[in-house]
């Protein structure tokens, strides 16, 4: 049974530059109050976290619809991992990935390409050596991950540590290669960055369509690497800016599986532009980039004795708030957020 929770009074000392969207109230505040991030703020990144059920999805919404609703300037991409948005963002384009696939290989970024493999497929040294020979000598033979295997299956071992890896190494590259694949990772040229620019409405990659979360977790990582170099490099979002919803963030942020690339544009991002909005059930399965270069967060209901110290130690939280955390109703959290002088807890409005 719950317990009976008294909800501290709350002061909601704000000092806010720009505009601000609103997400919500103050619960038990002196006077009623809205409580409000600046939108300058998502370009510096926002974690939302708590347990199933607890409201993140729904918060993530109101942010992503108030945003799109207060200014243009932001452009707005959800990876959507378990198909869950379509009904909750307005106007937004509903895209599946085989209509936006991926251009795997680039010759130009073979070592980036290999780093990207090495983190998502977890390949040993011998596996990377391999891979590494191979595009020094058969770099031209290779325009697609079919031709990869192609390669893989038919080039001639060199004693029996090479044919071990190589094996083992085609039997963790074949299944990007099954049937109904092609479409996803055979792009001659990536179109999802031209199509976020053209494009007015928020866009939604429903990733739940790819069925294997291995090969869904993959996808993801390739669509952040495109976009982030492309921010670095051609800074497309220099002016009007991007933000990007990463939902079950921890499949390429995990701590113990996270994308190497992903994690360390984490801090190098925000300056081109490009904010992300990193949701997840458990923060301590996050590596400590997404903690420590989050301006914004919400903490939703967390229960998990691990997940409430992580949470304590990142936002240095009064005992009187960190207590009432696993009691948190649906739709309520804590917020912190720049310009805030210390965390409030609220209740998210409705869509």
């Amino acid at each position: 049974m719950k317990p009976i929770i008294k909800y501290p009074r709350q002061e909601y000392l704000a000092r806010f530059s720009g505009e601000t969207i609103d997400i919500g109230e103050v619960i038990n505040s002196k006077i009623p109050v809205k409580a409000s991030i600046q939108v300058d703020t998502l370009t510096h990144h926002t974690l939302v976290v708590g347990s199933t059920g607890s409201g993140k999805t729904h918060t993530v919404s109101i942010i992503v619809n108030e945003l799109v609703r207060k200014t243009s300037k932001y452009k707005v991409l959800i990876i959507d991992w378990h198909g869950e948005y379509m009904k909750l963002i307005n106007r937004a384009e509903y895209l599946e990935p085989r209509r936006m696939p991926l251009n795997i290989i680039e010759h130009n970024n073979i070592y980036e390409f290999i780093e990207l493999l090495q983190d998502s497929l977890g390949l040993t040294p011998p596996q990377v050596y391999i891979l590494e020979k191979i595009f020094e000598n058969k770099k031209y033979m290779i325009n697609n991950i079919y031709d990869l295997r192609n390669v893989l299956e038919n080039i001639e071992d060199q004693g029996s540590w090479f044919r071990e890896s190589r094996l083992s190494l085609l039997r963790k590259i074949s299944p990007l290669t099954r049937d109904g694949l092609r479409e996803v990772f055979d792009a001659y040229k990536d179109k999802i960055i031209d199509y976020i620019n053209i494009c007015e409405n928020p866009i939604i990659i429903d990733a739940s369509r790819i069925q294997d979360p291995y090969i869904r977790r993959i996808y993801v990582s390739i669509l952040l690497k495109k976009i982030f170099k492309e921010a670095v490099k051609r800074k497309v979002w220099s002016r009007n800016k991007l933000l990007v919803v990463l939902e079950e963030a921890h499949n390429v942020l995990g701590r113990n599986n996270y994308i190497g690339i992903v994690a360390r544009m984490l801090s190098e991002i925000r300056k081109f532009g490009v904010g992300l909005v990193i949701v997840s059930q458990s923060p301590s399965q996050l590596v400590d980039e997404a903690m420590l270069n989050t301006n914004t967060k919400i903490i939703h209901s967390i229960k998990s004795l691990n997940d409430l110290e992580v949470i304590s130690k990142s936002l240095y939280l009064p005992l009187n708030i960190e207590k009432i955390i696993p009691y948190l109703d649906v739709g309520e959290a804590v917020l912190y957020t720049r310009g805030l002088k210390k965390p409030v807890i609220i209740k998210v409005k409705e869509i």
